[in-house]
């Protein structure tokens, strides 16, 4: 079973969901057969392995096993929603480990920002683009297993797209990027 949130983000469970489990050896899919709606999933696979500790990995689609690590893509160009998206396939990337090799708690390998921006009612936003100085935050990103789960991602750039966006004063849109910490001028971390 695959339990999903932080406390502060939770995500649902969707009909077609998969994840993969693996040992960072081999791995397999497995399937949501319970708990479509919730953030609590029943998933039915099979995987053979002598490893006490087993990993997971969502999306299954989006998710791979490269040289002993977990390699997704965050998208450079996402598309504005007005919403946090709960059809996490296209915009959370989670992970989790299990000593018990049954239960697995998962954890956002990506973040969520969202640009709240008030405009006069006739303006219209293209999209917005956020630079980092050599921090990556969107493109190819892989995560390292260990107790501290070190996430890298290869590009410091990420556009959000305001396609179809009906003219109003307020344009807020949500996107996905890789998990870092962000520092003000003043130190205090954002």
């Amino acid at each position: 079973s695959a339990v999903v949130g932080d406390g502060s983000f939770s995500a649902y469970w969707s009909k077609d969901d998969a994840l993969i489990v693996t040992d960072m050896q081999s791995s397999a899919n497995f399937t949501l057969t319970s708990g479509q709606g919730s953030i609590n999933g029943r998933f039915v696979g099979s995987f053979e392995s002598g490893k006490s500790t087993l990993y997971a990995a969502y999306p299954a689609t989006a998710v791979s096993l490269v040289q002993n690590k977990l390699s997704y893509n965050i998208p450079i160009t996402q598309s504005y929603t007005p919403v946090l998206n709960t059809n996490v396939e296209d915009k959370i990337v989670m992970f989790g480990s299990s000593t018990d090799r049954e239960n697995f708690t998962m954890t956002n390998a990506a973040a969520t920002i969202c640009f709240d921006i008030t405009l006069p009612a006739e303006e219209v936003i293209k999209s917005v683009t956020m630079t980092t100085q050599g921090v990556g935050i969107a493109g190819r990103s892989s995560l390292t297993i260990s107790d501290s789960f070190v996430a890298a991602a290869d590009s410091d750039i990420l556009t959000l797209n305001y396609l179809n966006k009906p003219k109003g004063s307020t344009s807020g849109g949500w996107a996905t990027i890789a998990p870092v910490n962000f520092k003000s001028a003043t130190g205090s971390v954002l």
